[in-house]
């Protein structure tokens, strides 16, 4: 059954007003020292690599079970999801001025870093006031909406270089969206435009995106495997292999920063690449800026790769809505780039795309559990008190889908974003699922994606040339998968595609 939605209060530091308390909030059975472990293995089928685990599914079950909030306890530890963005709300109105990020889970990164001494990167990664101040000097060259949009030329270029090759890539096409990834990030990021995507592609980008992508995988394995912390495991293969993949990609990072900054010198301000425009700033010293870069990386691929992957997916698997979509694109930028413009307006001048992300952010979001952090001081969340220090996820599927609030769920209906059904959903018990918080991968606060903005740009450049350029299909058979999350959900195995140049008509 379903549970009621109490008011949320903040605390504030103020006593809890009501008699329940962490250990209320319904959960499955917690056993002696492991907890909750073995029923949460069960219903995500197994932690560990290859296969990885299908934490939508267990996620979605949890809810059906216990509701809008329930409670995990993992080997010792508690963790309490929320599954609707007011109760998650109170994390971010609460936060303060130090809080703490995604990344502060990443022990396997985190244990580099410590190793090399790579103090900047710990600071800027971690919380308190080395974040702040290094969070301070490189946002104000990407995170505000205008300043976004002065790398669409690098963008777009970066997008149009990679179209062609796209058939090429047909029975691998996540391996090309990756590499499209990479070019974009690349390019905006540094200034150089690596065309993975072409077979003219140099060994030494090839490697570099080889490398980081290994970097991505082992980081999935090692939040789902705790006990390689532990000293006897030191020397572990995943251990091992990470810290090779990471150091490569790591070193490569800063040799294309430092070429960045060696063919900049004549550009103007508002062309320059954003790690060139990070460094003119002279806030950071040059090895502490390279500390940084490495970190932005990791934040600024993954995600951005997972999304436009969803969105082809479910494009190709909905061709209908794939030629309304190419219909509007077409109308608005003929054969053209994204423009500044028109970027500036997207809601109004392309609102079927908007709609087409939206939807598929609420059918495949990059991760179930879209953000993760420690409880910044005592809340109460739903009638049960949750102490400081207690890890508070925020399930973004499981309400999305759910039929209560969501008619057709399984259905993929863009149609269901556009101005006027917003509209109509008004002060109905379905308007929950426009909450801004249930709408972006890129999470919210002061520890939201440095590079979201950039990040919602790319996808959207990508999925307008690509739709443009090519018609894409699943062939027969193809359409069936598992959800599996190593660090973010993807589809297993993921499906082959056909790709034609789309006609004119």
């Amino acid at each position: 059954m379903m549970r009621a939605f109490p008011g949320v209060q903040r605390c504030l530091g103020r006593p809890f007003s009501t008699a329940l308390g962490l250990q209320d909030i319904p959960g499955p059975r917690a056993w002696p020292v492991v907890g909750s472990l073995p029923d949460f293995v069960s219903r995500v089928d197994g932690l560990s690599a290859p296969k990885g685990p299908m934490l939508q599914k267990a996620h979605d079950e949890y809810y059906s079970e216990f509701g809008d909030i329930y409670r995990l306890n993992l080997v010792g530890e508690n963790q309490v999801m929320v599954c609707r963005p007011d109760l998650y709300m109170q994390m971010y109105r609460n936060e303060g001025m130090y809080p703490v990020g995604g990344a502060d889970n990443l022990w396997i990164i985190k244990r580099w870093a410590e190793e090399q001494n790579k103090n900047v990167y710990l600071g800027f990664s971690g919380r308190g006031e080395p974040w702040r101040k290094v969070r301070m000097v490189v946002q104000e060259d990407i995170t505000g909406p205008k300043t976004a949009r002065t790398y669409l030329p690098y963008i777009n270029e970066a997008t149009r270089l990679a179209s062609p090759h796209m058939p090429a890539f047909a029975k691998e096409p996540n391996q090309f969206v990756t590499r499209l990834a990479f070019d974009m990030f690349s390019a905006l990021f540094y200034g150089k435009q690596m065309k993975t995507a072409s077979p003219s592609a140099r060994p030494e980008d090839l490697d570099f995106v080889a490398n980081t992508v290994q970097v991505f995988n082992l980081l999935g394995t090692s939040v789902f495997s705790g006990h390689l912390k532990m000293g006897i495991f030191r020397h572990h293969p995943v251990n091992r292999s990470f810290k090779t993949s990471w150091q490569k990609s790591y070193d490569y990072s800063c040799q294309l920063l430092e070429e960045a900054l060696a063919n900049s010198q004549d550009m103007s301000a508002d062309s320059k690449p954003y790690i060139v425009r990070v460094m003119d700033r002279q806030s950071l010293p040059l090895e502490e800026i390279k500390e940084v870069a490495a970190s932005i990386l990791l934040a600024g691929i993954d995600t951005t790769t997972s999304v436009i992957n969803w969105n082809l997916l479910y494009l190709a698997m909905n061709p209908e809505k794939q030629d309304i979509l190419r219909k509007e694109l077409r109308e608005v930028l003929g054969s053209g780039d994204l423009t500044d413009e028109i970027a500036a307006n997207m809601k109004s001048k392309l609102p079927y795309l908007r709609a087409v992300i939206r939807e598929t952010h609420r059918v495949a979001p990059p991760s179930s559990i879209m953000t993760q952090r420690a409880a910044p001081c005592d809340l109460e969340l739903a009638g049960y008190k949750v102490p400081e220090g207690t890890q508070v996820g925020f399930n973004v599927f499981s309400l999305q889908n759910d039929p209560k609030y969501v008619e057709d769920p399984s259905q993929f209906k863009p149609e269901r974003w556009l101005p006027e059904a917003v509209e109509a959903r008004k002060g109905t018990e379905a308007e929950v699922i426009d909450d801004k918080l249930l709408a972006t991968p890129f999470s919210f606060g002061a520890r939201m994606c440095l590079g979201g903005r950039v990040a919602d740009l790319e996808l959207s450049v990508a999925i307008a040339r690509l739709v443009r350029d090519w018609r894409i299909r699943l062939p027969e058979g193809q359409a069936s998968w598992r959800n599996l999350q190593p660090l973010l959900t993807k589809a297993h195995p993921f499906p082959s595609f056909s790709v034609e140049p789309a006609s004119e008509s």
